[in-house]
């Protein structure tokens, strides 16, 4: 199901009669991402307006971060590297929208605008949360750099819209066939996790205590309240 609305993990992974099951070949891309991926987090910051320090030491937090372990050593985690990959590529290229166009510059624009749809469209293809980074780019826009929404970004979130539309179709179409009734047994599983967002919140800020498994305990909520 989950390869029908987001196709476009599996299709990174190596065919079995290329590599086998040579581990590095699945661990290897994972760490290649991961360096991309911190790259790009520096490139973003600065081209946000952080100071060269900052956006080293957020790239460098980021590279190093312990809650991170997860998606780079688990190989199916691999669409959160491709999510991250292609959604900060498309945020460079909407930030480079951001100018009015002018003479002369048309190429540049038709270039970013196609940057951004592809990427965009592979971020949603790799994650279905990859639909909150065209959220997270107006957002910074606005509230953060106090900027109207140019021409060319109207363009762009129009085809963007389209596109998740089209996800929205073919996850569709990929749940079709599943139970969807929500009945008070799945209510009950959900108000239980609920308390695991702040556990991850906690993780970000206070990355320690760390376990493979996941749990929520006193000593847990404690620190995550801590950490908000």
């Amino acid at each position: 199901m989950s390869d029908s609305a987001t196709p476009a993990t599996p299709v990174t992974f190596p065919p079995a009669f290329l590599w086998g099951a040579a581990p590095a070949a699945y661990h290897l891309p994972n760490l290649l991402l991961h360096a991309a991926v911190t790259c790009l987090i520096l490139l973003l910051a600065a081209t946000w307006g952080a100071p060269p320090w900052a956006a080293v030491l957020a790239a460098l937090v980021f590279a190093v971060h312990p809650v991170n372990a997860q998606a780079v050593a688990w190989i199916a985690g691999r669409n959160d590297l491709l999510l991250a990959l292609f959604g900060l590529i498309s945020l460079l290229a909407w930030s480079a929208l951001r100018k009015p166009v002018i003479r002369g510059a048309t190429i540049s624009v038709v270039a970013s605008v196609a940057i951004h749809v592809l990427a965009f469209a592979l971020a949603v293809f790799s994650k279905e949360t990859g639909v909150l980074f065209i959220a997270l780019a107006i957002l910074h826009q606005r509230l953060v750099a106090r900027a109207p929404i140019t021409r060319a970004q109207k363009v762009v979130l129009t085809i963007d819209a389209a596109i998740v539309i089209a996800w929205a179709v073919l996850r569709s179409r990929a749940l079709s066939g599943m139970p969807s009734e929500i009945t008070w047994e799945t209510m009950t599983v959900v108000a239980g996790n609920a308390p695991q967002i702040l556990v991850h919140l906690r993780k970000i800020l206070i990355p320690f205590p760390l376990n493979v498994a996941p749990g929520v305990q006193d000593r847990d909520l404690l620190l995550a309240a801590l950490a908000l």
